[in-house]
């Protein structure tokens, strides 16, 4: 069974117009997940809508690692982005877009029994920023 966790996350979050849903959702469903995960280390992905708050799309992408982002196959694929992404990306008609990249700080290993573990089914996301005095204490 292939690994499906490694030891980065990609989170992009994003709301959109509602007359724009329709063509966004298809997007992210029957182009950009596959299209995603293709490209070698990006090793499993979901999407999640909130259940309250905003924003309110969420595309959960589980990496190899961060430095998936910087290889040359990713860079090949973001540098020529397809026409419906051109149209429908978040990029292209978000109200709000954040994108963020995490590493693993704890547990300092996968185990194997992780690795090979599907995604959850329901997340529940407390996003904070803490004061860069503190950040290596908060993060021991």
């Amino acid at each position: 069974m292939a690994n499906k966790k490694g030891t980065g996350l990609l989170m992009v979050w994003a709301d959109v117009p509602p007359e724009k849903e329709k063509d966004f959702n298809r997007w992210y469903n029957e182009e950009h997940l596959a299209e995603r995960l293709a490209i070698p280390g990006f090793l499993s992905a979901a999407r999640y809508e909130a259940v309250k708050g905003s924003p309110k799309h969420l595309a959960y992408y589980e990496l190899e690692s961060p430095a998936v982002l910087e290889s040359a196959a990713y860079k090949k694929v973001s540098a020529n982005p397809t026409e419906w992404t051109k149209r429908f990306g978040p990029q292209a008609i978000a109200t709000a877009f954040i994108r963020n990249v995490y590493t693993v700080i704890h547990p300092k290993t996968v185990t194997p029994q992780i690795a090979r573990s599907e995604m959850a089914p329901a997340l529940q996301i407390g996003r904070m920023d803490v004061p860069t005095e503190i950040d290596a204490e908060f993060n021991t």
